[in-house]
């Protein structure tokens, strides 16, 4: 398919602090984006929990539930041949952490820890969560296995199609977490969130998705909580995004309490080559990651989701090409004078 490759995001229904109801939730969408030919769906922040359990992140039985969850989906995991980047709490030495874990092939291949942690305005989840913008080459037992732990993962699976992880804040961030992943290969970043929703942060958060995918010549899967998340301090709406190079390929909110997966096909053929000849990505100097082999991931055998236009540089819209047409002869006036 010419280096086209079909990612979810997915905004499953959700019951806070109900971790098998959730586990049910999930796996049956992750099977749903399998059978779709996606190669990789994202959930949202800590969407085994939920993301509003407020103290009960304390609570060692809600974190050992969601670590034998965590196992289930990897059992899972063999029956499907997609990835999928969940949300959970993790317990590492004595802290806390808001995590992404990535699962494919009865593996865990990784977990993610959250950056930069949120405590201003509605926002206070230091009280819950430490940051992990500090940990490296370290790793944790989960089941039988000792599974990659850490902000210096990028998993590759295969020439073209590699990804990083960011979750929710690490976006509004000065500097994300996914601009040095670009520099060091990355080509997707999957951000895990639990965003709420105000008067105008929709189309912030579109502008961001869509200028950060532009910055890092890359690609750009944002999926959020959804309205079944408490709403005693905020108000979610599962927001979804996929992005490419800027071009915004989907957007779409929740309809209510249903459960939601949106699929976009990203030309991940382009953004190599875009990477080729854009030299000027070449002069920043990477910094060092661990980059966890995946298998290749799931050809896309069924119709593409996205229309190619045969004329990428004429604009359908009549409008918008009386505009660029006006603004190709006031070029040219330009020059002649």
């Amino acid at each position: 398919m010419h280096g086209f490759y079909r990612i979810a995001a997915a905004v499953p229904s959700s019951k806070v602090a109900d971790v098998g109801f959730n586990y049910s939730k999930i796996s049956e969408i992750w099977r749903s984006a399998s059978s779709e030919d996606a190669c990789l769906v994202g959930f949202p922040e800590l969407c085994l929990s939920a993301y509003s359990c407020q103290d009960l992140f304390h609570q060692n039985s809600l974190l050992e539930r969601c670590l034998g969850a965590l196992v289930d989906l990897k059992e899972l995991s063999k029956d499907l041949d997609s990835i999928a980047v969940v949300g959970l709490p993790v317990r590492f030495q004595d802290r806390v952490y808001n995590c992404a874990a990535v699962i494919s092939c009865g593996k865990i291949h990784g977990l993610v820890p959250k950056t930069i942690i949120p405590n201003y305005r509605e926002f206070y989840e230091k009280r819950w969560f430490s940051s992990g913008s500090e940990i490296s080459n370290q790793s944790i037992d989960i089941g039988d296995q000792a599974v990659p732990f850490g902000v210096d993962l990028i998993f590759n699976c295969g020439d073209i199609f590699s990804f990083g992880i960011e979750i929710c804040e690490d976006l509004w961030g000065v500097i994300p977490p996914s601009s040095y992943q670009a520099i060091a290969g990355s080509h997707l970043t999957v951000n895990l969130s639990a965003s709420n929703e105000v008067i105008g942060k929709k189309e912030y958060r579109r502008d961001l998705v869509s200028h950060q995918s532009a910055r890092c010549l890359g690609s750009y899967l944002y999926c959020s909580a959804g309205s079944d998340e408490s709403s005693t301090d905020l108000v979610y709406n599962g927001h979804t995004l996929i992005a490419e190079n800027g071009q915004v390929l989907a957007d779409e909110q929740q309809d209510g309490r249903d459960d939601r997966l949106v699929y976009a096909d990203v030309d991940f053929d382009r953004i190599k080559n875009m990477r080729i000849s854009e030299s000027s990505f070449d002069d920043y100097v990477p910094k060092k990651f661990r980059h966890v082999k995946l298998n290749e991931p799931a050809v896309l055998k069924k119709k593409l989701k996205r229309s190619i236009s045969p004329h990428p540089f004429i604009p359908e819209d009549k409008s918008d090409l009386d505009a660029r047409c006006s603004q190709i002869t006031s070029l040219q006036e330009l020059a002649l004078l």
